[in-house]
């Protein structure tokens, strides 16, 4: 799963039958194994040492977006896709570099009442795994833990932004756990700036949702 991200999505929904699994699953496992067997020398993880060269910032600059941040982060939710129980499928993904560096596709507890609700929630998460990747980097570059680090955060919902960047909490947002808020704090201090991607070019999209290569 660390070179396959693509495949979070898939891993992650199987792994849900695991106690019994039913012939479709078992159908599904084997094309996934089948496919590791015959991709596993084509996959890899590459980072830049000149960052404009990496295809992420090629990504960034074709929305017009920053690229001059070393750490970026995308976000993607899939709302009430799991049938059983309407919980959400979210994904981030965190480059350094041009290269991935943390992943995550999973199913938080909290059952969204909205994609807007369901969004957030993800980048809530994604903020928290961005701490681990900031403290990191600023340890192996030698800079003190206080110092100012940015991380864009890429996500297609209009609406998260929008609960993000304000302070206030409406009818339609009163709902949602204070714990999520954390997004808010983090872009109030800086640590953080909230952009808009076109979902077509959302890359978090491969750990909520299949997608066709």
């Amino acid at each position: 799963m660390n070179t396959f991200v693509y495949l979070h999505f898939a891993i992650r929904k199987v792994a849900k039958f695991m106690t019994r699994p039913g012939r479709v699953h078992h159908v599904a496992i084997a094309h996934l194994l089948r496919h590791l067997r015959c991709n596993t020398r084509t996959a890899g993880i590459t980072y830049y040492s000149d960052i404009s060269k990496a295809p992420v910032t090629q990504l960034l600059a074709s929305i017009d977006a920053p690229t001059d941040f070393p750490l970026v982060m995308f976000t993607d939710s899939s709302w009430q896709d799991c049938p059983d129980t309407s919980r959400s499928t979210g994904c981030y993904l965190i480059y350094c570099q041009g290269g991935l560096v943390d992943a995550a596709s999973f199913v938080p507890d909290p059952v969204a009442l909205s994609s807007a609700e369901a969004e957030y929630q993800i980048a809530a998460f994604g903020v928290s795994g961005c701490e681990h990747t900031r403290q990191l980097f600023q340890e192996l570059h030698g800079l003190d833990p206080d110092t100012p680090l940015t991380i864009p955060i890429l996500t297609n919902s209009q609406s998260a932004m929008a609960i993000a960047s304000s302070d206030r909490d409406t009818r339609r947002t009163r709902h949602i756990r204070r714990r999520y808020h954390y997004v808010r704090h983090q872009i109030a201090q800086g640590a953080h700036i909230i952009l808009k991607i076109d979902g077509t070019l959302n890359i978090s999209d491969i750990g909520t949702k299949l997608q066709d290569f």
